[in-house]
Order: structure tokens, then sequence, then C-alpha cells
């Protein structure tokens, strides 16, 4: 099948219309799907249980011209995941730990497969990322085996119907390709050697504030803004300062003025974006309310998958109602004159928070601090409005009723998460992404077409006479 042009990337073509999971052959054999490409983020499809195997551009050349592709079979090494997600931590966390353990034990060359417990707790969009950082730690593949839980998505997105789904199923029961990630806490699979790694030592960070080299975990963010503070290296300041803004806010070091979402780094993933809009959904359900003198910006970028998720999921009107706006330029928003003057008269250490590297030039000079965090801190931060601030320990503000609010009580959980994407999200989108396969564009619907099995190549055609392989 040829995928007509302004369809997106070739990966999310592959991802989200093109694979099978299982084949039902013309001759009503059924075998796994599999993939070759010279495409590295090809890579990928290995997290939706479908093995991709990257080759050179003269072999996939070689079997789409017929000829048969010969493979040496790699060391298979296992990679067991066990354990569960910490407080705060975030698909970004998750995948960023476990591709920075991979690079440190050394996988190259081999393949890599998922097991153990720890599995089940990943969403397909972490498996097709863990995946699709293969080549960053130099595995052939990065396989996760298809489970319930994707069978279960696969079956939202409505491209199979009940008695697809169900062939299928039997058949991956059968030949016993459909893992219970559960069973192997006590049966584990046979592997080359096994590799071990617990998602309770995956830690939510920060990178700050002088530069965002320097990874700070979230509960010593505090502490660590304070030594830089008074370190003669770091701003060389040990006299507290507080500057009235209001009755209610004072201008303190550490204190809040920038908050921005951008597109890129962070919030390139529009899962970690659904879940900030959650959580600003839960904010404003609550009662709470961002310091009016903190500067805020959402820039979604030219993501549409971004966007696409935003609105589908009602979330984008609580993201505006805390004050990030896709229509406010932090470049040309300066921030009020009694904020300059108490800052340059104060010599204050402001802080601004960010999701894009690319946005740090960007804001306001008098910010001398920023840290680099995802969408979610982001806007946790801005609640609070400083840095120097416990989650664990102290409330972001008061509810209606003149009760505490903790961080934690209005963080959305991962399955949460899920579950948003999967009632109001995935269909929909999947929907979308068919019909726009399906129906190309004037353009292509315009080229002349054969109605033939193979390429009707010209009689005078060196490409098709020439055995070069």
């Amino acid at each position: 099948m040829a995928i007509p042009p302004g369809s997106g990337i070739p990966l999310m073509s592959h991802l989200e219309f093109l694979n099978r999971i299982v084949i039902n052959g013309d001759d009503h054999v059924m075998y796994p799907d599999s993939v070759l490409g010279s495409e590295p983020r090809l890579a990928a499809m290995n997290g939706m249980g479908i093995l991709a195997w990257g080759l050179r551009g003269i072999e996939i050349e070689s079997a789409l011209l017929g000829n048969p592709v010969t493979i040496a079979i790699p060391e298979v090494i296992g990679y067991k995941i066990s354990g569960d997600f910490g407080e705060f931590v975030t698909s970004t966390d998750v995948v960023l730990a476990i591709t920075k353990h991979l690079c440190s034990v050394g996988v190259g060359g081999a393949g890599v497969e998922f097991f153990g417990g720890g599995v089940a707790k990943l969403s397909v969009g972490d498996r097709t990322t863990i995946s699709n950082m293969a080549p960053e730690y130099g595995a052939l593949f990065a396989f996760f085996a298809v489970d319930q839980y994707q069978l279960d998505h696969v079956k939202k997105t409505g491209r199979f119907d009940d008695d697809e789904m169900r062939r299928m199923e039997s058949y991956l029961r059968g030949s016993h390709l459909l893992r219970k990630y559960q069973d192997e806490e006590r049966e584990e699979p046979v592997y080359s050697k096994v590799i071990e790694f617990d998602l309770s030592s995956v830690q939510t960070s920060l990178s700050g504030p002088m530069s965002f080299k320097h990874r700070v975990p979230l509960q010593k963010v505090s502490t660590q803004f304070e030594d830089v503070l008074k370190d003669c290296n770091g701003y060389g300041i040990s006299r507290p300062l507080s500057i009235s803004l209001s009755d209610e806010f004072q201008l303190q070091h550490g204190s809040i003025l920038l908050a921005g979402i951008s597109s890129c780094t962070n919030a390139s993933n529009p899962s970690v974006m659904l879940a900030a809009g959650l959580l600003a959904k839960k904010a404003i359900e609550t009662g709470l309310s961002i310091p009016f003198y903190i500067k805020r910006s959402l820039c979604p970028g030219s993501s549409s998958l971004t966007i696409y998720y935003l609105n589908k999921s009602g979330v984008l009107p609580y993201l505006n109602q805390l004050g990030f706006c896709c229509d406010s330029d932090p470049a040309h928003s300066p921030l009020p004159d009694l904020i300059k003057t108490s800052i340059e008269k104060g010599d204050v250490v402001a802080v601004g928070v960010l999701s894009g590297n690319r946005s740090a030039g960007r804001f306001d000079s008098l910010t001398r601090a920023n840290y680099l965090a995802s969408p979610l801190l982001v806007i946790a931060y801005a609640l609070a409005g400083s840095v120097l601030v416990n989650f664990n320990e102290k409330p972001l503000g008061k509810n209606r009723y003149g009760d505490p609010v903790y961080l934690r009580d209005i963080w959305p959980s991962r399955r949460e998460i899920e579950e948003v994407e999967r009632a109001l999200v995935v269909p929909g989108l999947f929907k979308e992404i068919q019909i726009k396969i399906k129906e190309g564009n004037p353009l292509w619907d315009s080229l002349l077409s054969f109605n033939h099995a193979l390429y009707p190549w010209q009689p005078n055609s060196i490409f098709k006479e020439i055995r070069i392989f």
C-alpha cells in the first residue's frame, strides 16, 4: 500500500494505520506482523509487539525486488522491569531513566526484550517511546510482546471489527505469544542474560538553575536553590529579602515570575501535555489560582497531535483559565514595572520555570534563575509561586472550604490519563488518520495508476534489467 504525501511522518503512519499485530494471509495462514525498514525510528514498532528491524537502503531495495534478506540471529538480552512508579513521576522521567540505564549497561549490537511485572505499568505510549530510543542505546531492537492491555488499546482505535479482534487474540493465545507480564514475576523467560530495572528508582527531576546540564531531584530543588543562592560560585547572596507586592504576595529570592510551556523537549509528548491539562482542570475545580504577577505562556508550536489531544480531551479551557494561553508570547509581554523595579532595587534572584530549553533566551532577562521541567511541574510551581517549597509538606493553597490542597491531591494518576486518552482522544484520532490516508489528496488522486500486482516497469528500464543484487 502506498501512503499519500501529507499523511504524516512514516513512523506515525506505521503506528497508527499500517500495523496489524497479526496478519491473516491470503491462504488463511496467520502469522505475526513484522517490518523491515531503513528509517531508524521504525524501531518504535517494537513497542507494539511487532518486530521491526532496521536495514541499509540497498538491502531494502533488494527485498522490494523479491530477493531474500539474510539476518544473523543476535544475542537477546532480557530486561526485567519490576516495581511501581513513585509520586509525581511522569512518562518522560521513566523513558529517560530506562534509556540512560540501557546506555550505561551496554546492549550495543544485541536485541532487547522487556519482561516482568513492571511492564504492565507502562502505557502503549511509554513502550513505543522506549523502543524508539533503541538507536540511542545501540540495540538492534527493543521488543515488547503483545499483552491484553495492548489488545484493548488496539480495539479502542476502531481499526479492527470484533471478529478480527477475536481471531487475533485466539491466534496469539494459541501460539503462546500473548504475554501475562504479572506472571513473569514467578516464571521468567529464558534469555542470553538478564538486566533488571526497578521503576521505584525513577526520580522526578528538574534541570537548572544556572545551567540545564545540572539535574536536580524534585525533593531537593528548594535546598539546592538555597545552596546556589549563597555559594560564591552561584549567586553569592546570603541575606534574605522580602518585597511586598500586595497584601497577599511577597517577592523573594526564588519567587516564580515566568512559567512557560513550549512545544520542544518535554512538551513533545502529547500524553504529557494532556496530563498537564488534567492538572490544570483539577486546580481550577479545587479553587486554586496562580499569583497575578507570574507571566504564563502556552506554545504548542506546530504539533497538530498535541493540539488535537488538548481539544478533544476538553482540558484546553482549564489551561486558559490558569493563564496558559496560546496567544501569549513571553518575548513580547514584559514584566510589570512594579516587578522590574523591585527586582532591580532589591537584587532579587527571580525564577523562570520552562518546559522547553529553547525558551530560556526568549524570556525576560530579569529572571536570573531558570529551571527546565515537565509541563506538569511548570503548572505546579506556578501555583506554588516559589521554588522554595516542599510539595510534600507545604500546600499549594486552600480550596473553597478553607482546607489545604497539596500537589498530590490534584496530580493526575497514570491510569486517569490513559482512561481519558482511550475514551475521548484515541477513537476519533485514529478515525481521522484512516480517512486522511484512504482519501488522499487532489494532487495524489490525479496521478495515473496501474491496476497491476507488480509495478509496470518501462521496457527500457535499466533498474529492472541490470541485476546488481
